[in-house]
């Protein structure tokens, strides 16, 4: 429980009753607005919505340029993309100087995020309605294949620019890899892949969901804002019962040393975000394989990561269990030429390249340098 070492638990429990709960932050964030965590922090945002080839509304955010304001200048277009669970909200939650979108941002850059299908910003189609199975048969392959072809396609239209940065997290970085390798021609569209811990290899994680397999096509994880609400104004914030929060978010991301109790009790407020029984059930295959494969839903063609031309910059903690090191290195030998950088993060968590308040002095110059390289010579 390394949260309870690091975090303000300690303090917690000694100034609240048990059964008790108190305000996790000065005002309260809702899982649904975007505007609310990007406007009262001096920056424009604006809501653009893409419609795919199979009719689903993703929910796509930008903030065109930063605090100082607009110029006359193009700015480089970059596109974020979350992880599983997530949303667009992960880049902007913290501080203007802890958080990657606002720092971008301010760095010069037109930032765009981009929401999958399924999740708290995409939850729209133009036949089916969220309620309906068939809305929720997809796996990671849609996302990759489509969502982020027609997000990227999309950029470059709005933008005019044919070359965008990209940035993901976990298995937002996924997504491009496999966009890549699926459709080379994509390297094409891609000034650099900037790859935060990505899951391809994960014969490593410990899975609970191969007994999922006999269940239909529907919602893994339902959470609206008044769920939300309830939720985080429940259990989680009460010293007592939030230990057994901690033990969850712990069991699934893994132990940090970099997010303390207080964060998550912040954080919490906007995750987890909504995704497929499909997500989960197409790493319960690739898991379950005797041998290190990356392969489509239902076992089909294999991601050749050897494909992949688009240049592609590494960064991975070596305390990651979700990304091991293992995984990050079969992902380096298979990418060949493609990588262009590595940087091993050390005690570094899953879950710390979004959520630790110190990342903009440790991992965020990385993603920077990287990006203004890249530009500078395409």
């Amino acid at each position: 429980m390394t949260p309870l070492v690091s975090g303000n638990v300690t303090g917690l429990l000694a100034d609240l009753p048990p059964g008790s709960a108190a305000a996790v932050s000065s005002y309260g964030l809702k899982i649904d607005d975007m505007a609310g965590m990007v406007v009262p922090k001096g920056y424009p945002l604006e809501q653009h919505v893409v419609i795919t080839n199979d009719g689903y509304k993703l929910g796509t955010f930008r903030i065109p340029y930063g605090r100082s304001g607009p110029s006359g200048n193009t700015r480089p277009p970059v596109l974020l993309i979350h992880g599983i669970s997530l949303a667009s909200t992960c880049w902007v939650l913290n501080s203007p100087a802890e958080s990657l979108a606002f720092i971008l941002a301010d760095q010069g850059y037109d930032v765009w995020m981009m929401n999958t299908r399924g999740n708290t910003f995409s939850r729209s189609h133009t036949l089916l309605r969220d309620t309906q199975p068939r809305f929720w048969n997809f796996a990671v392959d849609e996302m990759a294949l489509i969502d982020f072809r027609e997000t990227l396609k999309y950029v470059q239209d709005q933008t005019g620019v044919k070359k965008i940065g990209v940035v993901g997290h976990s298995q937002g970085a996924t997504l491009a890899l496999m966009a890549l390798a699926a459709d080379p021609w994509l390297s094409e569209s891609v000034a650099v892949l900037v790859a935060m811990g990505p899951c391809a290899y994960v014969r490593l994680m410990k899975s609970t969901t191969a007994m999922m397999n006999l269940l239909p096509p529907q919602e893994l994880i339902y959470m609206s804002a008044e769920m939300q609400q309830t939720f985080l104004n429940g259990a989680c914030q009460m010293p007592g019962t939030m230990l057994s929060c901690l033990t969850t978010m712990e069991g699934i991301f893994g132990a940090s040393r970099r997010i303390s109790a207080a964060q998550y009790r912040r954080y919490w407020q906007i995750w987890p975000s909504s995704t497929s029984l499909g997500n989960a059930l197409q790493w319960s295959q690739i898991y379950n394989e005797p041998t290190a494969r990356f392969f489509r839903n239902n076992y089909g063609a294999e991601y050749d990561l050897g494909k992949v031309k688009a240049p592609v910059v590494m960064l991975s903690g070596t305390a990651d269990v979700l990304a091991a090191p293992e995984d990050i290195a079969m992902q380096v030998r298979n990418l060949r030429d493609a990588i262009k950088g590595e940087h091993k993060v050390a005690d570094y968590s899953h879950m710390d390249f979004i959520w630790d308040t110190g990342a903009s002095k440790t991992v965020y110059p990385i993603v920077t340098q990287t990006l203004a390289k890249a530009f500078s010579s395409s």
